[in-house]
């Protein structure tokens, strides 16, 4: 990633740019870093030039901008300029030095931001701000699930308790996690579950967090009268974000509250932690992977949502509209 781009041809704006590419799915040991040209922005797009680049976010400074797309109506980043410091998502591509992008899909980074964090901001901020506000309906006092608290996405969900005075439980892989959380979000210990591995041990420490929930700590405050957030008459969680799938899933989904929602956006459990997939881990997990009764949920007025945000890209001004209220919460990860 990096380096700086050589011009192919001053008069119409082609350069050569390096990127990472993979010839088909597969393992991450077999990226390739090559030069490829990229021709100047056509209608209605910018090129990035980018110094931190992950694959589906970027940061960087405007390097070129294409002729006025006169097919769409003028979005407010219209006013982006060439120089400027943005950032912004696109579908898969920004492994690169360089890349041409809609300008709809370019903000501009905000002054408290590095590269580092604007790219580090959008597709984590967008995921728990979707998963909790437009899909979850999360409410005031509200007792909410967030598995793998201490990464980027869990640390965005614990900001949108904090916004909205709900009563987080957050679950960790490793004890080495504990201290961050505490001293970052200033979670009390009853509210920090290092996951077990077994079922049924897993399932009694979700019991004992949501029992003790009555007077402990909202995220950096403290609760504003304890009968706020009693336990519910059925007890269980209002709300689940999931990415890990499996035992984790199915042990969290009996634990919801009648009218509770899981929403799930991954499946961390069947990862393998070696550059190919682990057929032995993979397929007996697979077929023994958690299934759900329609019926059943009827009965209990339990919901599941899924989604992948990539294929909400289209709806970009939503997806704006959502970025810049997450922006407004996340204010102790500056």
């Amino acid at each position: 990633m990096g380096g700086e781009a050589a011009i192919l041809n001053s008069n119409d704006g082609d350069i050569l740019r390096k990127c990472w590419r993979l010839e088909q799915a597969g393992r991450i040991s077999e990226l390739c870093r090559v030069e490829e040209p990229l021709p100047a922005p056509g209608a209605g797009e910018v090129r990035v030039k980018g110094s931190f680049i992950p694959g589906l976010e970027y940061s960087g400074v405007v390097d070129a901008l294409g002729p006025p797309d006169t097919t769409s109506s003028p979005f407010p980043s219209s006013t982006i300029k060439a120089g400027d410091p943005v950032y912004g998502f696109t579908r898969f591509g920004a492994y690169a030095s360089h890349l041409n992008v809609p300008l709809t899909y370019v903000r501009p980074l905000p002054s408290s931001f590095s590269f580092a964090q604007g790219a580090a901001f959008v597709v984590q901020g967008l995921t728990a701000w979707h998963a909790m506000i437009e899909l979850g309906n999360l409410k005031k006092g509200q007792t909410v699930l967030v598995h793998s608290a201490a990464g980027g996405v869990g640390c965005f969900a614990l900001e949108i308790c904090a916004k909205f005075q709900a009563f987080p439980i957050a679950t960790i892989g490793s004890e080495t996690k504990r201290a961050f959380l505490l001293s970052r979000f200033g979670l009390n210990e009853g509210q920090i579950v290092v996951r077990e591995k077994e079922d049924r041990k897993f399932a009694r420490q979700l019991k004992d967090a949501v029992r003790g929930k009555s007077g402990q700590n909202r995220v950096g405050e403290r609760a504003q009268g304890s009968h706020e957030i009693q336990e519910k008459e059925d007890g269980g969680f209002d709300l689940i974000l999931d990415a890990l799938g499996g035992m984790y899933f199915k042990e969290g989904y009996k634990q919801l509250a009648r009218g509770g929602r899981m929403i799930t956006f991954g499946a961390a459990d069947y990862l393998s932690q070696t550059d190919g997939p682990n057929w032995w881990k993979i397929i007996p997990r697979y077929l023994t992977r958690p299934r759900l009764d329609p019926g059943d949920m009827c009965a209990e007025n339990r919901g599941v949502l899924g989604f992948n945000l990539i294929w909400l890209t289209d709806k970009v001004k939503d997806l704006n509209a959502e970025l810049d209220d997450m922006l407004k919460v996340q204010t102790r990860l500056q």
